[in-house]
């Protein structure tokens, strides 16, 4: 079985993409990493409490939305629409 990935390794690999499809400064890369870990480790915890699916779910939503508010908090306008597109 493959070794499980970190929060950090899950996001690291997801950055050079951001970086280069977001244009973001060194600033926008720190806080964008920062958002990305803490919501990855909360789903990483998700699934190891192993909810039933419907909680699952909200919780998951949850996460993902307060990740969204985080960097629509941080990031200027036009890179926060790209990285929905994304």
């Amino acid at each position: 079985e493959p070794e499980k990935l970190t929060a950090e390794e899950i996001v690291e690999l997801e950055m050079p993409k951001l970086i280069e499809t977001m244009s973001l400064d060194p600033f926008e890369q720190a806080v964008v990493r920062t958002v990305l870990v803490t919501s990855v480790k909360k789903r990483m915890e998700l699934q190891i409490l192993q909810l039933e699916p419907k909680k699952m779910r909200e919780e998951y939503e949850k996460t993902i939305k307060q990740q969204d508010a985080e960097l629509e908090a941080s990031l200027p306008p036009e890179k926060y629409k790209i990285y929905l597109e994304i």
